[in-house]
């Protein structure tokens, strides 16, 4: 599978990678390049980690990426408090379904 992904490019090279369809699965490097070949380890794990909240995923292996638009900020990509753009798929109007999924992820992230 291929997963479109979106770059967010600090002033200093560092940048974040957002997998579009995977809510919540982004990586962060002091590279271009690095961010995206860790997202060769997180895909899978994000996998993994739905796995363990019980829902049926199936088991990723060299997941592939497109690069779908970079955008280059003024701070350092993944600075606490610094401005995060909002990319293309940020825009699309979410859904009902869209919102409980959101939820349903964060209610995974308090559970211990």
């Amino acid at each position: 599978m291929i997963y479109r992904t979106s770059l967010n490019i600090g002033h200093d090279g560092s940048t974040s990678a957002h997998v579009h369809d995977l809510m919540g699965c982004a990586t962060l490097a002091s590279t271009k390049e690095r961010a995206i070949s860790k997202l060769e380890f997180t895909i899978p794990d994000y996998y993994r980690w739905l796995r363990s909240k019980g829902e049926r995923m199936p088991a990723v292996r060299n997941p592939r990426v497109t690069i779908i638009e970079e955008i280059r900020t003024q701070g350092s990509a993944g600075e606490a408090g610094g401005s995060d753009p909002l990319f293309s798929c940020d825009r699309i109007i979410c859904t009902r379904a869209d919102i409980s999924r959101c939820l349903q992820l964060l209610n995974y992230t308090r559970q211990i």
